[in-house]
């Protein structure tokens, strides 16, 4: 399983990206817990900046889904916008050949080489890859929110059971103390 960053690996990641790009995938993996395959699809047309929302419209199972944008995301993406010259296409492009995307192997290739220039990756196989910025993303909702029905719906999950492994100190006890310390809980117990 993929590890969770602490709010000091976070602000590390985003320290050490070195191009506009490495910072929009890491900004949009923390503040929308896209995966690396959803990052790598989204065209531009998927984001409205105005409206601060993500189309997901390739998602895992062909599923779509639309996403809040922070504020934060919302800059970072409108400034690589800018200075990339781009209005139309992929978002993320390939160095190469700019007019094409980039592979969801590109997306964990730049989060790999941010990831060890911060110190957050320290070795091959440690469980830090692009897919912990979700795993963050999910717990740091969780804890703002309380609302594991929010997560779920944002990751884009079916199951409560796959949200579960996204969130951090979220256990089937917890969710029970959490039932028994309800106001149902409290009618069922006095009778």
């Amino acid at each position: 399983m993929h590890r969770c960053l602490d709010g000091t690996q976070a602000r590390a990641l985003l320290a050490a990206c070195d191009t506009p790009r490495a910072t929009v995938i890491v900004m949009l993996g923390l503040h929308t817990g896209l995966r690396r395959a959803e990052l790598a699809a989204l065209d531009i047309s998927d984001i409205n900046l105005c409206g601060r929302t993500i189309l997901v419209a390739k998602g895992k199972g062909g599923h779509q889904r639309l996403l809040p944008l922070s504020t934060e995301a919302a800059t970072v993406v409108r400034d690589y916008l800018q200075a990339e010259g781009l209005t139309l296409g992929p978002l993320l492009r390939n160095e190469d050949k700019p007019h094409l995307g980039i592979s969801p192997g590109t997306v964990s290739r730049v989060f790999s080489d941010v990831a060890y220039r911060a110190g957050v990756k320290v070795q091959a196989w440690d469980r830090v890859g692009p897919h912990s910025l979700r795993h963050t993303f999910a717990t740091d909702t969780y804890e703002a929110t309380n609302d594991v029905m929010a997560v779920r719906d944002l990751l884009g999950h079916v199951s409560l059971e796959n949200t579960q492994r996204y969130v951090r100190g979220m256990s089937v006890e917890r969710l029970r103390g959490a039932v028994e310390r309800s106001y149902l809980g409290a009618v069922d117990a006095s009778g």
